[in-house]
């Protein structure tokens, strides 16, 4: 009789376990708002001689909204700072450019995008993944990249309007150190954002 008890509480224990297992939530992906986690550097930061800011003035109620890094190598790779989906890939049109400007959105349903502008020798199409350190291409006109992170934050009648912040609020792993290293080279005193957000001054329209 009393294996019969303990045979009965123990076959009771595993009913709940296995109720418990059956019932149990699957995780929940990034929500709409999650911004992506940037770990990996857009170019070699070896190669990098200067630095553009983020907010620095570009002319009246005009402030720079990515960070521009200029190459010593013009065959510097571009890099996927990020894992995300290409959204699009477009030719720019200022003719002083002769290069391309990549929308990256983290995923599907993001609100939240990167935009690597001035790649040149493209190598990705809208509709690939990529994780960070998947190669983009190079350098472009001027051997530079702008890196830019923005976010749909509103939408009126229709429009979507965005705002950018500085990339280096979403630095995560060893980048922010890298970067601390590199200003020290470049003897740079100041901090990289010269602000938190400014308005996109490059977007494509939203599909």
């Amino acid at each position: 009789m009393k294996n019969h008890s303990v045979l009965f509480v123990f076959l009771s224990a595993m009913l709940i376990l296995f109720a418990c297992f059956c019932t149990r939530e699957e995780p929940a992906g990034p929500g709409e708002n999650d911004p992506p986690m940037l770990n990996e550097s857009v170019i070699d930061l070896a190669d990098v001689r200067d630095l553009k800011f983020f907010g620095d003035s570009l002319g009246r109620r005009l402030r720079r909204s990515s960070i521009r890094y200029l190459s010593s190598n013009s065959l510097s790779a571009v890099t996927s700072v990020s894992v995300g989906i290409v959204d699009s890939v477009v030719f720019n049109t200022n003719a002083h450019y002769l290069d391309y400007r990549i929308r990256i959105r983290a995923f599907s349903n993001s609100l939240w995008y990167i935009v690597y502008n001035h790649v040149a020798e493209v190598k990705v199409k809208p509709g690939d993944n990529v994780v960070a350190g998947t190669v983009l291409g190079r350098v472009g006109t001027g051997d530079l990249v702008d890196l830019q992170v923005s976010k749909i934050a509103y939408e009126n009648s229709g429009v979507k309007h965005e705002a950018a912040i500085c990339p280096t609020l979403l630095f995560h792993g060893t980048i922010e150190q890298e970067h601390a290293l590199l200003l020290g080279r470049l003897g740079i005193t100041t901090q990289i954002c010269k602000g938190g957000t400014a308005t996109p001054y490059y977007s494509e329209l939203w599909r």
